[in-house]
This record gives structure tokens, sequence and C-alpha cells, in this order.
């Protein structure tokens, strides 16, 4: 007996049925997900237009110059070839070059936003900046209920005075990064921590036209913050309203040739500006950060070489380099005293 694997009419016909089907499917997929895709590039595009148009209202103008939205099919993201915000009763002007910036939609609430230069600046008591880089990359995670992340990356930053169009070097950042995100394991849910690294900042200028690299680190948490964010209340309105409280968990000043300074501990800013906590110090070669303290702004360097006799009989020699461990540092009413010695006073904040 011999089998027949030949297909019955029937059965052919079924089969063709369901490619059919399959194929108009896939069509009617296609065609919704674009219908989607460019109904959200067009609310995106209406979105961007009413916000302008709200800050026009406030006496405020941001101009994304060839606004488009792009990144069809798997991205969605806002262009603009320029973008321009300025308050003339602030006499505020800030001015970006290109920006692209992309929603991804195989994940959801991922952001990604690339900015080429130079930031033009311009605000009250500052002069005019011209800020240059090679790359600058902002990236955020955001969810239903608000934020996870949001960073910000940046590499080998030139500032400079903007003298009508004339550059006046500042300074120059190898490396720049700032990470936000709510504090673990707050049970409030208001609090933010945030973390920035820069990397071999160096000075223009100085007493003898060599100063150092610096690196500057910080992490610090601020109770209410992330409150703030999302009732988009003024900041600085909210501090003089109900203060603020925060910690200090590493802030670390360190010269290229080994001097380091590390502050930590809980500090509060009330209602008038005034500051108050109690830190913990930790120094290593206070030496190499008074000279470098003093080739940024020489005034100062007589002050604190008053201070190194009463830091060298605190020190620990041991392993050949000068460093001081654990020493406090309290703050009463914006006065900075080290041990018994007030070595300052902070300014009012506001």
């Amino acid at each position: 007996m011999h089998s027949n694997t030949n297909l019955a009419p029937s059965q052919k016909s079924n089969s063709k049925n369901l490619f059919i089907g399959f194929v108009v499917f896939i069509i009617f997929v296609i065609l919704a997900y674009t219908a989607v895709w460019f109904w959200a590039a067009n609310k995106v595009d209406e979105t961007v237009n009413q916000f302008s148009t709200n800050l026009r209202s406030q006496g405020s103008v941001l101009k994304c110059a060839d606004q488009k939205v792009r990144g069809y099919p798997f991205r969605l993201g806002l262009f603009c070839s320029n973008l321009v915000f300025s308050n003339p009763v602030k006499a505020t002007n800030v001015n970006l070059g290109e920006i692209r910036s992309a929603a991804q939609l195989y994940k959801p609430g991922h952001f990604i936003v690339e900015i080429d230069s130079p930031l033009k600046l311009e605000i009250p008591n500052l002069a005019p900046l011209i800020i240059d880089w090679e790359s600058l990359r902002s990236s955020a995670n955001l969810t239903t209920s608000g934020y996870k992340r949001i960073s910000l990356v940046s590499q080998n930053i030139e500032i400079a005075a903007n003298d009508a169009g004339l550059k006046s070097p500042l300074g120059t950042i190898k490396d720049l990064q700032i990470h936000s995100r709510p504090t673990p394991n707050d049970e409030a849910k208001n609090s933010l921590d945030l973390a920035v690294t820069i990397t071999d900042w160096q000075i223009a200028g100085g007493a003898d036209k060599t100063i150092e690299p610096l690196l500057v680190h910080f992490d610090v948490s601020m109770e209410q913050a992330k409150y703030i964010i999302e009732t988009r209340q003024d900041f600085m309105s909210f501090l003089r309203t109900n203060g603020a409280n925060g910690k200090i968990t590493d802030m670390t000043f360190a010269t290229k040739s080994g001097g380091k300074l590390n502050l930590s501990g809980p500090i509060n800013i009330n209602q008038n500006g005034v500051v108050n906590g109690e830190l913990t110090l930790n120094l290593s070669d206070p030496q190499k950060l008074v000279d470098y303290a003093g080739n940024v702004f020489p005034p100062v360097k007589a002050a604190l070489e008053q201070t190194l006799p009463y830091l060298q009989g605190l020190a620990d020699k041991s392993s050949g380099v000068t460093e001081i461990n654990d020493l406090k540092i309290n703050i009463k009413d914006s006065v900075v005293y080290l041990g018994f010695f007030r070595i300052g006073q902070i300014p009012r904040l506001f």
C-alpha cells in the first residue's frame, strides 16, 4: 500500500486561507502601530507647543528651532536644531545647540537626550558664559509614580567668559557625572539623593598660572526634594517657608598631588538661609590643600595656614602622609568651628 502525501483540495484551501489571514493580521498590526506612533508624535508636538505658550504667558520665551518629532518605528523623540530660553524680567538667557531626544518604545519609561555644544548662558550676578563639550547625554527612567533615576554625563568641558563673542578661558573639566534618585528606604518617599562627580577640574590662571586639577565628589540627600519637584513648587520659595534638612553622605575635594578633604554628616538650612550642622572631617596632606586654595584665591591662604599647627598636632603620620581622621566640625548659625577654633562663617544662602 502506498501513502498519499498530497493534500486534499479542501486542506489546501484551508492552509491558504490561514496564511492570508495571518498576513492580513500582520498588516493590520503594522497599520495600527503606525497610527498610534503618529498620534503620539502629534501629541508630543502639541505638548511642547502648549508648554511654550504657557511660558510666554508668564513672560518667558522657549523656542525649539526646526522642531520635529522623529524615531519611527522603535523610538519617539523631539529634535531641535537650536533651543533658546529667555526671561527678560529675570535677565536670564540660555542658548543651546542641537538637541536629540528619544523615548525607547521597547523600554517603556526610558528616555535619552543628547545635546550639542555650545551653551551660552546669561544669568544675574554672573558674567556671561560660553560652555563647550565633546559629548553630553542625559537619561531618565520614569514610572507612573514618579522617576527612578535621572543621569547626566559629559566629557571634555571647556568653560569661558563670553566677552561679546570672544572667549576668556575660565577652566576645563575632563568628566562630569550627575545622578539623582529617590532615597532608598525613605518611608515618606519624599527625599532625593544627588551624586555629582567632577574629574580633573582645572581652573585657568591663578597666582602662578599652574593650578593643578581637582577631583570633586559629593553625595547628598535632601528631605522633601521629591515633593518639591512633583508639586512643581518654586525651590527658593519652599526653602524660605520651610527650610531644609539633609545629609552629606560623602563630600570630597582631592588635588592631583595628593591633598584630600572629606566631609560627612547631617546639615540643616533654616527659613532665613542660616546653616547648622555637625560634620565629620577627614584630611590628607592639608598643606597641599592650603597651597591649592592659595593659588585659586590668594587672600585666604594666610588665614588657612593659621590652622595648620593645630592640625599638625592632631595628625597621624605613621604612613608617611599627614592624616587627620574623624575631626568634628560644628556649624552654629552659619559660624564654622573646628574644635574650639572659629574658622569662618558661611554667608546666608538666601
